[in-house]
C-alpha cells in the first residue's frame, strides 16, 4: 500500500529526492513492472538503508520479477530491522518454500504466527512445509485451522490429504482429495492429487 514517506532522513539526502524514488517504484509496481520498481527501491535504499518496509517492498517486487534468492534477502533484512513485524516473516516464509527451503520456511512461518499472522496462506504453507519435515501432528493443526479459514485453499486440502494418508486415515485423506480434484481452477496441485488419489485407491 501506498504511504507517506518519512521525513527523519539524513541531511545529505533531500527529501524529495526519496519520494521520487519511492514514487516511481511504486507507480512501476502497481502497473507490474517488478524489475524497474525493484531497481527504483534499490536506489531508494542506497540512500535511506534503514527503511524496513521499503526493503520488504523491494522483496515483493524482486519475489513477482522471477528472483526469489533476492527477494529472501531483502526479507531477511527486513526483519532484522523490525523483528517484531510478522508480516516480513510470512513474506520471508513464503519465500523459502518457493525456494524449497524446508527447514528455513518452517521457522520464519513460526515465527510469523507468534508475532500474530494465523492467517490461512500463513498456516497452510507452513503445514505444508512441516509434513515434507514430517511433523504429521503439528501440520495437521495448522493445515486443517488453514482449511476451515478458508474452503477453497487447495494447498491447505492437499496438504491436509498427504498427511492424513501417511497417517493411514484413508476416509479423511480422500475427502481432502476430493475437494482439491473437483475444483473449477486449474492447478498443478489438482493433478497431484489426481494421482495420489489413484494410489489411495489402489
Amino acid at each position: 500500500a501506498k504511504r507517506a514517506i518519512v521525513t527523519t532522513v539524513e541531511t545529505s539526502v533531500p527529501q524529495a529526492d526519496l519520494e521520487g524514488l519511492y514514487a516511481e517504484a511504486y507507480k512501476a509496481f502497481l502497473y507490474s513492472d517488478f524489475k524497474t520498481a525493484a531497481g527504483y527501491y534499490k536506489r531508494y535504499l542506497d540512500k535511506k538503508v534503514e527503511d524496513d518496509q521499503v526493503w520488504a517492498m523491494m522483496g515483493a517486487a524482486l519475489l513477482r520479477s522471477g528472483a526469489p534468492e533476492r527477494a529472501a534477502e531483502a526479507f531477511e533484512q527486513a526483519c532484522k530491522l523490525k523483528p517484531a513485524k510478522g508480516l516480513y516473516f510470512k513474506q520471508l516464509g513464503i519465500t523459502y518454500d518457493l525456494m524449497d527451503r524446508v527447514e528455513a520456511s518452517t521457522q520464519a512461518l513460526a515465527q510469523a504466527h507468534e508475532l500474530g499472522k494465523a492467517d490461512s496462506v500463513t498456516l497452510a504453507v507452513w503445514g505444508k512445509n512441516l509434513v515434507k519435515l514430517n511433523q504429521l501432528t503439528e501440520a495437521l493443526t495448522h493445515l486443517e485451522r488453514a482449511a476451515k479459514l478458508n474452503r477453497a485453499n487447495l494447498l491447505a486440502h492437499y496438504y491436509l490429504a498427504v498427511a492424513l494418508m501417511r497417517l493411514g486415515q484413508t476416509d479423511r485423506a480422500t475427502a481432502h482429495f476430493e475437494a482439491v480434484t473437483g475444483a473449477k481452477v486449474n492447478t498443478p496441485l489438482k493433478t497431484e492429487a489426481q494421482a495420489q488419489f489413484r494410489k489411495l485407491r489402489g
